[in-house]
Formats: C-alpha cells, sequence, structure tokens
C-alpha cells in the first residue's frame, strides 16, 4: 500500500529530487553485512584507544567537538524537518481520502479543518515535546476547540464520522501525553484505558499508513533523507572516539547503542520494511534535540538540569512509540497490509526493548536516585 500513488506533489529541492533511490537500495542489498565490519572495528578501536590513553594526558577537543556536535546537529535538525513533513504529509493526505467519510467531511467545509487540525497539532507537539505542563493544556484546547465547534461535530455524528474522529484525535493525545510525559501517571492510565479502542481507531486512519506505507523509501522528500540516515550511522560511530581521547566515562548504553542502530538500519534500509518512516523520523528529532544539547555543552554553555532531563524523556518516549510502532507492524502484517519480516521486527522489539530498559535505568538513577545531585552524566544516544 502506497500512498504515494494517490498524493499530490510535495514540494522537493533539485538534490532531493534527482536522487535516485535504487541503486542506493541495491549497493545496501550487496554491502549491508559490512556493517558488521565496521561495528567491529568500531569496538576495537574505542576499547583499544582507552588502553591507549589509560597513561597519557586526556585531550582538550573542546572546538572538534563543538564542530562535530554542530554539524550532527544541523543534520538532524534539517532531517527531523524534512522527514517530519513528508511523515505528516501522509497522515493528512491520507485521512482526506479516507474512503466516503472523507467525501461528506469536504463536502461539509470540514475537512479542510480537520487536516489542518492535524496539522496544528502534532507541529505544536514537536516544539513543545518535553514540556509536559503545556501537553495538559494543549489537550484541554483540543478539547474546548471540539467543544466550540459543536455544530460540525452535531453533523458528522449523525453520519456515524465525527465519533471515530473525536476518539480519534482524544486517544493520540492522551497517548503522546503519556510517552511525553511519562512521569504523568494520570496520563498514562488514560493511554491503557483507550489502548484497544486505540488499535481500532488507528486500523482505519491515517497512521496505518504512514505506518505500513513503503513509500518513504522512494517518495518525494523522504527518499534521500532516509537513504542519508542509514549511512550517517556510520560516522556517527566518531561520538565514541571524543568520549575516548577525553578519557570521559564511556557507558555501555553509548556504545551498545552505536553498533546496534548501525546494524539495525542497514539490515532494514535494504528491504524497505513498514515502520521505517517512524523509526527514522523519530531518531532525526531526538539527534536535533541532543546534537544541539552537546554542542552547547561543549561550548561551555550551562545548559539547565531540567533540560538534560527532557532529552532523557523524549529518548524513552522514543522506545516506547518504537515498540508500539513494531507491534502494529507485526498486527498489521498479518493480513498483508504491512510489508516486514517476522525476524525483522523480533529484531526491533528486542533492541527497543533493551533500549527503553536502560534508559529507564539512567533516569532512575541519575534524576531519581540522585536526588539534588547536580549530574553531569550525558548520554551520546538517541
Amino acid at each position: 500500500m502506497n500512498a504515494s500513488e494517490h498524493l499530490p506533489p510535495l514540494l522537493e529541492y533539485d538534490f532531493e529530487r534527482s536522487f535516485d533511490e535504487r541503486p542506493a537500495i541495491e549497493w545496501m542489498k550487496e554491502n549491508w553485512s559490512k556493517s558488521f565490519v565496521f561495528s567491529a572495528l568500531y569496538a576495537a578501536v574505542i576499547f583499544g584507544g582507552q588502553q591507549f590513553m589509560k597513561e597519557r594526558q586526556k585531550l582538550e577537543l573542546r572546538k572538534p567537538l563543538v564542530l562535530w556536535s554542530v554539524s550532527l546537529a544541523v543534520f538532524s535538525i534539517i532531517g527531523a524537518v524534512r522527514t517530519g513533513w513528508y511523515m505528516l504529509y501522509i497522515v493528512s493526505v491520507s485521512l482526506q481520502y479516507h474512503q466516503g467519510c472523507a467525501d461528506r467531511l469536504y463536502h461539509r467545509g470540514c475537512a479542510d479543518r480537520l487536516v489542518h487540525a492535524v496539522h496544528c497539532v502534532c507541529l505544536s507537539l514537536c516544539s513543545i515535546i518535553g514540556a509536559v505542563r503545556t501537553s495538559w493544556s494543549m489537550l484541554y484546547i483540543v478539547s474546548v476547540s471540539l467543544q466550540y465547534h459543536r455544530g460540525c461535530v452535531d453533523q458528522l455524528y449523525h453520519q456515524g464520522c465525527a465519533d471515530r474522529l473525536v476518539h480519534a484525535v482524544h486517544c493520540v493525545c492522551l497517548s503522546l501525553c503519556s510517552i511525553i510525559g511519562a512521569v504523568r501517571t494520570s496520563c498514562i492510565i488514560g493511554a491503557v484505558r483507550t489502548g484497544w479502542y486505540m488499535l481500532y481507531i488507528l486500523d482505519t486512519s491515517g497512521f496505518k499508513q504512514s505506518v505500513c506505507d513503503q513509500s518513504f523509501y522512494s517518495g518525494p522528500v523522504s527518499k534521500f533523507w532516509a537513504y542519508a540516515f542509514v549511512l550517517s550511522k556510520a560516522p556517527e560511530l566518531g561520538d565514541t572516539v571524543f568520549i575516548v581521547l577525553r578519557k570521559q566515562r564511556l557507558i555501555f548504553l553509548h556504545w551498545y547503542h552505536h553498533i546496534t542502530v548501525l546494524l539495525y538500519s542497514w539490515y532494514s534500509y535494504k528491504d524497505r520494511v513498514a515502520g521505517g518512516g517512524w523509526f527514522m523520523t523519530m531518531n532525526y528529532l531526538a539527534h536535533a534535540l541532543m546534537y544541539s544539547y552537546y554542542a552547547a555543552r561543549a561550548a561551555g554553555v550551562r545548559v539547565p538540569r531540567p533540560l538534560a532531563m527532557l532529552i532523557t524523556t523524549t529518548q524513552i518516549a522514543q522506545m516506547v512509540m518504537g515498540l508500539v510502532v513494531s507491534g502494529l507492524v507485526f498486527f498489521w502484517m498479518q493480513d498483508g497490509r504491512c510489508f516486514s519480516y517476522l525476524d525483522n521486527i523480533l529484531w526491533a522489539s528486542l533492541m527497543y526493548l533493551s533500549y527503553l530498559f536502560l534508559f529507564l535505568s539512567f533516569f532512575y538513577q541519575t534524576y531519581i536516585k540522585g536526588g539534588s545531585r547536580s549530574s553531569k552524566k550525558t548520554i551520546k544516544a538517541d
């Protein structure tokens, strides 16, 4: 199921338009196993480097680290904007074309407002991803707005569409709140209580299209950034070189994450499996926040502790969402609506589950058990 067959043209830059993904995919099919070679060399360099630096004075490397972090931050920000826009575009257009319900909405003047509402809410949530209190305010605003437009909703209700649409917005907002503000237990309870109905909504809405659609690997805009994403996982291994040469503490999560993301990204890209659009977009977004933070730290800017907590919370949210998407791919794969392989879903689930455990452990040890101590620990991981 490819939404690109029904999409109107999407604005592309020349370099995005001229990129041919077919040779890239073929190259990855032939060379993806080289990711194991890169991983082995990476492990040898970092652990051998630690032994090499043991009796030597640490290097400062402040300026190179700032340049490195800024470069990756800019790359990730652009990637997050471009892939995020494409994912939002898929969801919005899918909602517009969704069977007769969307047609009836359009003729009644509601579709335009619906699509723009989804667009604005998504952008707003991205911009306030760590602001827990603000996310609750957004939920309140959406609810009040729906009540305010009661006339339109009442008309839709009698046609059988509004109940699904209102519940879709409601459930998605609750789920996003539970991910973004994981410590807000009332929102988590709300997401659990609506979970089963959420599966039905996701099964019939634009979100399903965004998960199952393989055009992310070949569609306008996203095809270039999908390939750039998987290739970037090799040079990103250079993060650890700075840690080794500066004789900083190298935690298990850091190098484990780098190796497994490289292996899984190259392994999955060659098969263009479902869910890849969400995995890559979330990773771009997490990196945009993370490398901006590390660039500021390397430049000597004092960053508030809550911001470090925000980044870790964002990373935890990414792992939860990764598990959700993997589960949905498995669920939808059973009736042929999502293309993937069982072993790919298994590896993705194990990977995200291990990340979730490690990030939760880090969050607890650093921000809860650590109490009021000002932690200087940072994680260079997604």
